[in-house]
């Protein structure tokens, strides 16, 4: 995390390789931030190492795995080959979207379609927000989604069809 103001420079995670930390995303304060990782920050959260959504607290200096892949995943489709591929936290730091072909709400995502799923940062509860049916078609891809200051609009980018939105 590089602090522009002061111009430091701190180092967030303390992950050996194999492990693979990617895409963060910040609060508009800097205080939360999510991320992908294969890391295992708390002992027998995430033993197949599979890429996992987590939550950062700048406050507390603690880390929340927000997603929770089993060991046989699905078969990787649409959005990057990986059953967790994309996170995004809004400014205000309250809601973060995932992009995951896991039944993350278990019973909504059985046939492991791309989804998009919004995590409520102060509840802890998980939203299914796209209702995509079925495995995407060859060479279908989803950019990383991107969560509006109030979470309210979910931006993304998709070689889907223009029906392939969110239900809401």
């Amino acid at each position: 995390l590089y602090k522009s103001k002061t111009k430091t420079l701190m180092q967030i995670t303390r992950t050996a390789p194999p492990a693979v930390n990617s895409g963060p995303s910040l609060s508009g304060d800097g205080e939360r931030m999510v991320f992908l990782s294969t890391a295992e920050f708390s002992p027998g959260e995430n033993p197949g190492r599979g890429m996992q959504a987590v939550l950062y607290e700048s406050k507390s200096g603690r880390f929340k795995q927000l997603t929770h892949s089993p060991d046989s995943a699905p078969t990787p489709t649409a959005i990057s080959g990986l059953p967790v591929s994309g996170v995004s936290l809004s400014r205000d730091g309250t809601r973060a979207i995932i992009a995951s072909i896991l039944d993350l709400v278990p019973g909504k995502n059985p046939d492991g379609a791309a989804q998009f799923f919004l995590f409520d940062v102060k509840t802890g509860a998980l939203d299914q927000v796209t209702q995509n049916t079925g495995r995407a078609e060859p060479g279908h891809q989803h950019g990383a989604p991107s969560l509006s200051e109030d979470a309210s609009k979910i931006a993304y980018v998709s070689t889907a069809d223009p029906d392939h939105a969110a239900r809401r």
